[in-house]
């Protein structure tokens, strides 16, 4: 798939997010908690639906760094699953926290470093940097 295709991909996985995200807010004020777990663990489907495609992304860059988030990302859907079973909101919002927020971090984190430095070498405005020069 185009990089450029991938990334809209990206973005419209974004936009469905947020609209999941106003669900969940409307379950919040109706004070319906089986209703917002729903809405959140969709949400953080959807998310690591996401997290596919940007280790996708990446791995036309570096694939050892791919493998590395893709192992990641297989970790956090096992965890997501056995969150499923336990059911418990507050334990579900932990495992976000502690587990699930920072993988998504590292992740987009790391798409965004890949894209600029594709975009800047596209663009012609990439240089050596110093590590990189022969002595």
């Amino acid at each position: 798939m185009p990089l450029e295709e991938t990334e809209k991909r990206i973005l419209n996985i974004k936009n469905e997010i947020s609209n999941l995200s106003a669900l969940r807010r409307n379950a919040l004020e109706k004070h319906d908690e089986k209703e917002h777990l729903r809405a959140r663990i969709r949400m953080v489907e959807k998310a690591l639906e996401n997290c596919q495609l940007i280790t996708n992304y990446i791995a036309n860059f570096n694939p050892v760094i791919a493998a590395r988030l893709q192992k990641e990302h297989r970790r956090v859907e096992e965890e997501l699953n056995k969150m499923k079973l336990v059911n418990n909101t507050e334990a579900f919002h932990e495992w976000i926290r502690n587990s699930f927020a920072p993988m998504v971090r590292f992740s987009e984190q790391t798409a965004y470093l890949a894209a600029t430095c594709y975009r800047s070498v596209k663009e012609g405005r990439a240089s050596n940097y110093r590590w990189t020069r022969s002595r």
